[in-house]
């Protein structure tokens, strides 16, 4: 291409132009981490709303489950949805900014909380899916196969909600990995 030479030269002096840092005020600060801890309480809220349905709906499944198979996916359903509950508390709380801070302190005690919140996100396949994994396994697997035993119907059944769950699985990791990068991009702009 003829022009590729001129855009890598303006690509080249673009890049290598000086970067003026952005200077953020102790309140501009406290407004920043004030508002991404609001965004945690948020998350986190409908993370245990959204876990005790899921706590619930398995409870109600326990309840009308014939099978012992079905009965133990159910138990270990949502003994992992309690365990990521356990969890978000523990490892994901917003922790409040305290008051009075300068600016360094500020800044100091936002970053750690940005990076203990990408680092949550990054791991998010160790303490948030893989303890669902057993439990559903086995409650997709012994409902599909039930009484009746293995049937051309039952084991596609099976395979579909086996698909769906790993589709749905990937989505949630896809999905943390891209929250992580944002968070891990706003830590490197405090640099």
């Amino acid at each position: 291409m003829p022009n590729e030479p001129f855009t890598k030269d303006l690509a080249d002096i673009w890049q290598r132009q000086p970067v003026e840092p952005i200077k953020m005020s102790a309140d501009e600060l406290r407004h920043k981490a004030k508002k991404f801890q609001n965004r945690i309480r948020a998350r986190n809220l409908l993370e245990y709303a959204a876990g005790v349905y899921v706590v619930l709906a398995f409870g109600s499944f326990l309840l009308h489950a014939g099978s012992f198979p079905m009965r133990l996916g159910c138990i270990l359903t949502i003994a992992g949805v309690l365990y990521v509950t356990y969890q978000i508390y523990r490892k994901g709380s917003a922790k409040p900014l305290p008051p009075q801070m300068g600016l360094t302190p500020c800044l100091e005690f936002h970053r750690r909380e940005l990076e203990r919140q990408r680092d949550l996100l990054f791991g998010v396949w160790h303490w948030y899916l893989a303890p669902l994994v057993p439990g559903l396994a086995i409650t997709t697997f012994a409902g599909a196969f039930g009484a009746k035993g293995i049937t051309p119907r039952s084991a596609t059944i099976a395979v579909v909600y086996s698909l769906a769950a790993a589709a749905l699985f990937y989505f949630i990791w896809n999905l943390n990995q891209k929250a992580a990068s944002k968070i891990q991009r706003q830590i490197n702009e405090l640099e």
